[in-house]
């Protein structure tokens, strides 16, 4: 079951809220494993190099690319992006930061994604919403390799 919430003020944002059937070790592999990125963000190109100043990257099937750097690492609970671009139909977007999170709840995790300092540039609310529908569908969608489905 997912949540998700945004503003578009000073502090524009992207979040979700999503819980992950699967052991805390493993959610966090999904976020720095390439094999688990390329499922989750269907993708057909990605690079995680899972390191305080690492890349990371990613070539969607959609011809999408997101890129940044890893300015936090810290398995099993938090890695956050920094200087992230998204690319898309020739538009480049960014820089922003993601901060993705889990929180161990039983037998499963609750997964906290936030995408933060989205820019205010013009067709703001446009971007917003199309990464909005990103974030709700990565997120469902890392359940697949996290639990192993």
């Amino acid at each position: 079951m997912a949540s998700l919430c945004y503003s578009l003020g000073m502090d524009s944002f992207v979040a979700d809220r999503i819980f992950v059937d699967a052991p805390l070790e493993r959610v966090f592999a999904a976020f720095v494993e390439p094999e688990d990125v390329l499922v989750w963000f269907d993708a057909d190109r990605a690079l995680v190099d899972a390191r305080v100043g690492g890349e990371f990257l990613i070539e969607r099937k959609d011809g999408t690319k997101v890129s940044g750097t890893i300015s936090e690492h810290s398995p099993p609970r938090r890695l956050v992006l920094s200087g992230c671009s998204w690319e898309a139909c020739g538009v480049s977007r960014g820089p922003s930061r993601i901060v993705l999170s889990a929180d161990p709840c039983g037998e499963g995790v609750w997964l906290n994604v936030r995408h933060e300092e989205l820019d205010g540039q013009r067709g703001w609310q446009a971007f917003a919403e199309d990464v909005r529908r990103d974030w709700v569908r990565a997120t469902a969608a890392l359940e697949r390799p996290a639990a192993g489905i």
